[in-house]
């Protein structure tokens, strides 16, 4: 009997999709007209810092919309010298500025503004001028059955949707001076145990966000069906392709559009 159900299972889990299915939309506005988004990545010693990410309407969510940025930087320009979140978050500890950065934190959330004064202060902190402000805005996952066997869920099609938002401030001015909202959504046919990735639908549409930041563009879109083998489909999730959400938009599907 075990023998039979296992061969059904494997019978059933080669009919699932052999790819997972990316599409991802971003705006950005540049508000300073002579604003260069590639400089202020790669300059040395470093001007851009990240403030740690906020997640309000999804708690808990804050860390890992953070981590996504990073690699999305990462994966976009090599050269970037920007400061990560965490270490921001750790010398604002360290200056005794937590309760400042969670004030300034919660008027963001209400007013979509960083009062210049306390932004200065995080600025300097910090060690950078200009702020990366990273928001995750709403996330929303959805499952459906979709083959079952004697009474067993053996796939389904998963899909999470995520909308998000990136902005730069310039604590010397107070300034806004660059902003870019934008959402993905990543949908995948799995089997048993494995899930459509909350990193991976975050990751891609930071690196659309990142990559509008580098290159000046005012407007992307991106839809992309990322194929994996047999050997790759019977692995856990987090291996093979999976473990590179960044990968599948460098393929010739993407589409991007450049600035308006």
């Amino acid at each position: 009997m075990l023998a039979a159900l296992l061969a059904a299972a494997a019978i059933l889990a080669g009919c699932t999709s052999d790819g997972v299915q990316v599409d991802a939309s971003t705006r950005s506005v540049k508000f300073v007209p002579a604003f260069d988004g590639r400089a202020l990545l790669e300059a040395q010693p470093a001007a851009c810092a990240v403030l740690p990410a906020l997640a309000p309407y999804q708690q808990g969510l804050g860390p890992v919309t953070g981590m996504t940025l990073m690699r999305a930087i990462e994966h976009v320009d090599p050269k970037a010298r920007v400061q990560a979140g965490g270490i921001v978050l750790g010398r604002l500890n360290a200056a005794g500025l937590a309760a400042a950065w969670r004030d300034l934190a919660s008027g963001y959330v209400v007013s979509g503004v960083l009062e210049r004064t306390e932004l200065a202060k995080i600025a300097e902190a910090a060690g950078a001028r200009y702020l990366l402000m990273p928001m995750l805005g709403t996330m929303t996952t959805k499952t459906d059955t979709r083959l079952t066997f004697a009474g067993l869920v053996l796939g389904r099609t998963t899909s999470t949707t995520v909308d998000v938002s990136l902005q730069v401030w310039d604590s010397a001015t107070g300034e806004l001076a660059w902003a870019s909202t934008g959402w993905c959504s990543l949908e995948a046919e799995v089997v048993l145990a494995t899930r459509a990735s909350l990193n991976r639908a975050l990751e891609a549409v930071w690196v659309q966000m990142v990559t509008d930041l580098a290159e000046g563009r005012s407007r992307s879109v991106v839809s992309v069906t990322e194929r994996t083998t047999p050997e790759e489909r019977g692995t856990s999730a987090g291996a093979g392709r999976n473990a590179d959400p960044a990968g599948a938009l460098d393929t010739p599907q993407t589409k991007q559009h450049p600035k308006d």
